[in-house]
């Protein structure tokens, strides 16, 4: 054999370690985010969907994280969001068990992220997950059937 030991045939990578943060919110403090992207979509936009509490929570983050990088206003950003197909898939049955998501994204520049607030950054996120409609999810389907994507 080329490989006289078995050291010669593995290789061993080194990895960085991992950092892990956890945050911890509040219901009082979710709650005030939550009214706060809320109100201010509502006299911004001519949005007629709510923010959810979730929405509100990603949406502070993503514009923390921002600000903490210091990047350059006109660089771009995105936030992606894990979205349930359940109800937007035609054809699951009740009982199924498996999953079935997808990611939705949402871009934008970090001058748009800081200038405009948190209800507009909510509101980016939101209109990520409502994008996935039931012939958005039907047309995404039959595209993956003819070129199947296991990254992505």
């Amino acid at each position: 054999m080329p490989f006289p030991k078995l050291e010669h045939i593995v290789r061993r990578f080194e990895r960085t370690p991992v950092q892990e943060c956890f945050f911890t919110f509040s219901a009082a403090s979710v709650k005030k985010l939550k009214a706060r992207a809320n109100g201010e979509i509502a006299g911004a936009t001519t949005a007629t969907a709510t923010i959810s509490s979730l929405q509100a929570v990603l949406a502070h983050l993503w514009r923390a994280v921002c600000r903490a990088r210091r990047l350059a206003r006109e660089q771009a950003t995105f936030y992606s969001v894990v979205v349930g197909c359940r109800g937007r898939v035609p054809g699951i049955p009740p009982g199924y068990v498996g999953n079935a998501m997808v990611i939705g994204k949402a871009e934008a520049t970090v001058g748009d992220i800081e200038e405009k607030g948190l209800g507009w950054t909510a509101w980016q996120l939101n209109r990520a997950v409502a994008s996935f409609d039931e012939a958005a999810m039907s047309e995404s389907l039959e595209q993956w059937v003819r070129d199947p994507d296991f990254v992505s």
